[in-house]
């Protein structure tokens, strides 16, 4: 069996992890219909500044289980990746949630 949540939680960067968006110029849509630049999501910490910002753990430019989703009126657009939010956030609430004790590792 692996290593338990304990010592992988002990190896990871320490935290807290946070989840933001960061500007992609990769496309999307097919045909006429194909736009340039989306949201995707990135994993975060505060505990590794790195040139004045917060540490970047994990990028989701590259994946491939993106969803892209539209939002727009008269004065504002946004494209985001659905998916790779909702991931880095479950991740990043497991990660926190375990750390801070709310969540703990049963026998098999």
């Amino acid at each position: 069996m692996g290593a338990g949540l304990k010592e992988l939680s002990d190896r990871a960067t320490p935290g807290p992890w946070a989840a933001e968006s960061e500007k992609s110029d990769g496309s999307y849509g097919s045909g006429e219909d194909t736009h340039e630049g989306f949201d995707t999501a990135v994993i975060v910490t505060e505990a590794e500044i790195r040139y004045g910002k917060a540490g970047v753990l994990f990028e989701s430019h590259n994946s491939t289980v993106g969803a892209v989703s539209e939002e727009h009126d008269e004065e504002y657009f946004r494209a985001w990746d659905a998916v790779s939010e909702a991931n880095a956030a479950f991740i990043v609430a497991l990660v926190n949630a375990y750390r801070a004790g709310r969540l703990v590792e049963r026998d098999p």
